[in-house]
């Protein structure tokens, strides 16, 4: 399990590879909001927060590293994307079964704030399919600086799955 949510961090790190910073830093306004490295950061942050977390028994997404420097260094995104590659590489089935609270604030109008019942296990494969879709909004981003992006970077399993099934 572990080395498949491995190798999602392993294709942002592999587009870090032959981006320049320019084109990591810039806004492609008005189709999107945010910087190659803006979303980077906001995935990274789900993976760090938990990590950072899971040592306590409670992970909370909304405490993130908004604005960090993984946002502007491409060398700062790759180190702590590896660092969180190196972190999932030692968890062992024991910890993957560990169960943890999740805390959230989910209201659009009013401060609410949840906390549910998770493991670690589950909350690794929210945060790979969470990097995916911010991938695919990469991929956007790349195609609009007029770049390509790497096979199936930004898809998700199964649609990687259903398309190799069907040849294409």
């Amino acid at each position: 399990m572990l080395k498949s949510h491995i190798k999602v961090l392993q294709q942002a790190s592999d587009l870090l590879n032959n981006i320049t910073p320019e084109d990591f830093q810039r806004v492609m306004q008005p189709h999107m909001s945010g910087s190659i490295g803006q979303h980077l950061r906001h995935v990274v942050d789900h993976y760090l927060a938990l990590e950072n977390g899971y040592e306590f028994g409670l992970i909370d997404y909304d405490q993130r590293n908004r604005e960090a420097n993984i946002e502007v260094s491409i060398n700062a995104a790759r180190e702590t994307i590896q660092a969180v590659q190196e972190w999932l590489a030692k968890l062992t089935d024991a910890d993957l079964r560990k169960p943890v609270q999740v805390r959230s604030e989910i209201s659009l109008s009013e401060r609410i704030i949840e906390d549910c019942p998770s493991t670690l296990a589950r909350e690794i494969m929210f945060v790979s399919s969470h990097a995916v879709h911010h991938f695919s909004l990469i991929a956007i981003i790349r195609s609009l600086q007029g770049q390509p992006v790497p096979e199936f970077f930004g898809y998700a399993p199964t649609t990687i799955s259903y398309l190799t099934d069907r040849g294409e």
